[in-house]
């Protein structure tokens, strides 16, 4: 036998095949159980649909974003956090709203741990301490070039005036804990915010 189809609301039995519903009464019916409330004015909307009117609608357009975690540039949706994947990745290793770094999936815990191949500097510049220092650097400096005075919140560098090499070296930093202890390096007077031209210009020329 085939199967019967009976409506989703009164049980009648269905004759056309592919339908939910005996009628558009019941359908209807359905659509009220199902309703969903406006993200502006908190009332019901019809059709599960967002927001209740036209006039709901503009106002979501013009509504405020809330403004990044890290960088404070406005979102793109009104429920996110973050503005962009390279934010993201920069709060997923700090965790700035808790203040600790993510040690689960970090040196040997991690799966593509090698034995230690990495660079001093390069664990250094991983670091909870290199991070809020280079952060606090960009908010110091408004995110701007010191010497072009070009303002791009994604595209600036924390420089270290006193070179990071040589400061490791005349400290004798050996270890990553070592580093972290150092209080030349995390010198925010030590640091400056420049773009990635003037950054350039101040290694190799």
């Amino acid at each position: 036998m085939k199967n019967i189809l009976k409506c989703l609301i009164c049980n009648q039995i269905i004759t056309r095949r592919g339908k939910r519903f005996c009628s558009l009464q019941c359908f209807g019916k359905f659509w009220e159980k199902e309703k969903k409330r406006c993200l502006i004015c908190n009332k019901e909307t019809k059709r599960q649909r967002k927001f209740c009117s036209i006039s709901c609608r503009g106002l979501a357009r013009k509504y405020p974003r809330p403004k990044c975690l890290i960088c404070g540039n406005p979102v793109r949706y009104l429920s996110s956090k973050l503005c962009s994947k390279k934010c993201q990745g920069l709060w997923q290793k700090t965790h700035l709203n808790k203040g600790n770094i993510v040690l689960s999936k970090k040196g040997k815990n991690h799966w593509h741990w090698k034995g230690g191949i990495s660079t001093l500097r390069e664990q250094i510049k991983v670091t909870n301490e290199y991070l809020h220092w280079k952060l606090s650097v960009f908010e110091r400096d408004d995110w701007t070039c010191q010497k072009c005075h070009k303002k791009d919140r994604h595209g600036v560098h924390a420089h270290h005036i006193i070179h990071f090499s040589k400061i490791i070296a005349m400290n004798k930093i050996t270890s990553v804990e070592q580093a972290s202890n150092c209080k030349a390096l995390w010198d925010i007077k030590n640091g400056i915010c420049l773009c990635e031209k003037c950054h350039f210009k101040k290694h190799y020329y």
